[in-house]
């Protein structure tokens, strides 16, 4: 199917009729709202289905097919300036589901709550949009470090790295820093290193910490004795392992 913006609008049920299956549909419209140069907000306002059914279908995790399709291009437009001005446009609908992705995350399916992460992560990628950015976090999740923490702690890989890749993005930022500065216990987690027992869970740690001391303003938040231990472990590099205490048997 071709279809041009430029020609005259399709009806949403009409674009459901041409596309096999509503995720098709998603589909299409999330690849042309992601495409360089799109008018995401025209795109949104000519076809008002497309957002409202992306909205709706983040409450129907059940239905696997339109439902990933439907989260990864609520990303889409979150992680975009026209996209959010697009979302706007559906305000109590995106509460409702930004709600719906922070219960996701916190009691889905272990695959669903991944994916429910990587689509905050992307969200809280948009460049230059600071304060929106941390409104639609505490609407997902009204206490993020903490909720995050809690999933990092647990055994499971991929919900681990999952957390862990959320708290990344918000220690690029300093409001970001600024929520994990008040949660407590979560520096000490952060400079334990027994925490980690694979490679990219040691790599991802280190990722999180050489972006604070990177940071223009991680000191003046943390303070400096924080600081310094920060500094110390990106010194030591992601796989530094330390001193074992050696005990010496005498034969008998």
């Amino acid at each position: 199917l071709s279809l041009s913006l430029s020609l005259s609008p399709f009806s949403w049920q009409m674009i459901n009729v041409l596309l096999p299956s509503p995720s098709g549909a998603l589909k299409f419209f999330g690849y042309m709202s992601s495409l360089k140069g799109a008018d995401v907000e025209s795109l949104c306002s000519q076809y008002p289905g497309f957002l409202h059914t992306t909205l709706d279908a983040i409450h129907h995790p059940e239905e696997d097919a339109t439902w990933g399709v439907a989260v990864d291009t609520l990303g889409i437009l979150g992680s975009l300036l026209p996209g959010r001005k697009a979302l706007k446009m559906s305000s109590s609908r995106l509460e409702d589901a930004l709600r719906q992705l922070g219960r996701l995350i916190r009691e889905g399916r272990s695959d669903v709550r991944v994916r429910s992460m990587h689509t905050l992560y992307t969200i809280l990628s948009c460049p230059d949009d600071s304060q929106e950015s941390r409104r639609l976090l505490t609407v997902v999740l009204p206490q993020p470090v903490v909720t995050l923490l809690s999933i990092a702690r647990q055994p499971f890989p991929d919900l681990h790295m999952g957390a862990l890749s959320v708290i990344l993005c918000l220690a690029q930022s300093h409001w970001g820093q600024q929520e994990i500065k008040v949660v407590p216990g979560f520096i000490e987690y952060l400079l334990d290193r027994r925490t980690e027992t694979e490679r990219p869970g040691k790599e991802l740690k280190y990722d999180i910490v050489h972006t604070l001391v990177s940071s223009s303003t991680a000191e003046l938040e943390f303070g400096s004795s924080v600081f310094v231990k920060l500094r110390k472990y990106d010194r030591e590099g992601p796989f530094f392992v330390g001193e074992t205490t050696s005990v010496a048997f005498q034969e008998i």
